[in-house]
């Protein structure tokens, strides 16, 4: 019998890859939750696919609310967190204005794309909204905020309409998508151009896709990618999806 952590012990060999306890068992809530509902899952189911008993599950989470808060903010964190270093960045004209857009659309579309799971359907759960899980939630507003902020800006260069969060809205349509089977490799790229064009900007992508290229460079080294699969992750290229 292995054991890990702080001396708890495992009934088991390893049963999925993961480098501690904790990371295995939020592998497989992401695997059991996003397959066949939060509320059909439980965390004896969790911690049997991990290998464990419940209360070495018990002992890293609080309960199973706490194990999808976890999910829901790692999902979250690292496009709060490259939006963070976009607005940083000059936004002097309207090139880079497009840009900061078109960059933030592509990271963020590509999160939700390239996850080992399809994470980002948990947020249309039910349970996501209650008051238990508020710090994603307000984690997930933020960014929310930066989408509309950005896009408000180059709607105002091109003289269009109000875009509201419709841009948001386009980049959590991954999730949808991705559920369909019809997610593509270059399905981020596409909806960050569309966002764009959403915002009313109606002329060439090539300059904007370099320009946000450089500006993701600099979001690359500086953002941390929590998922299994983050070796396999590139965000300038537009991801691969699962």
């Amino acid at each position: 019998m292995e054991t890990r952590g702080r001396g708890r012990p495992r009934t088991s060999a390893p049963t999925r890859s993961g480098g501690s306890t904790r990371s295995e068992i939020l592998d497989a809530a992401a695997e059991l939750i996003t397959t066949q509902g939060f509320g059909a899952t439980s965390t004896r189911q969790i911690a049997d696919a991990v290998g464990v008993r419940q209360n070495v599950l018990y002992h890293h989470f609080a309960s199973k609310d706490d194990i999808l808060g976890t999910l829901l903010e790692a999902l979250v964190r690292p496009a709060l967190d490259a939006a963070g270093i976009l607005s940083t960045h000059p936004a002097d004209d309207a090139l880079n204005r497009a840009a900061r857009l078109y960059a933030l659309s592509l990271y963020d579309a590509t999160v939700l794309a390239t996850w080992k799971w399809n994470l980002g359907v948990l947020f249309f759960l039910p349970e996501a909204h209650s008051a238990v899980f508020d710090s994603a939630l307000t984690m997930r507003q933020a960014l929310r905020q930066f989408h509309v902020d950005f896009a408000a800006e180059v709607a105002e260069d091109a003289g269009s309409g109000p875009v509201g969060d419709h841009t948001f809205r386009l980049v959590e349509s991954v999730a949808n998508i991705r559920a369909d089977g019809k997610l593509a490799p270059d399905s981020p790229r596409q909806l960050a151009g569309s966002c764009l064009r959403l915002a009313g900007w109606t002329t060439s992508l090539d300059h904007v896709a370099d320009r946000s290229g450089q500006l993701l460079a600099t979001v690359d080294s500086a953002v941390t990618v929590t998922d299994p699969r983050a070796d396999a992750y590139n965000r300038t290229s537009g991801g691969q999806s699962t």
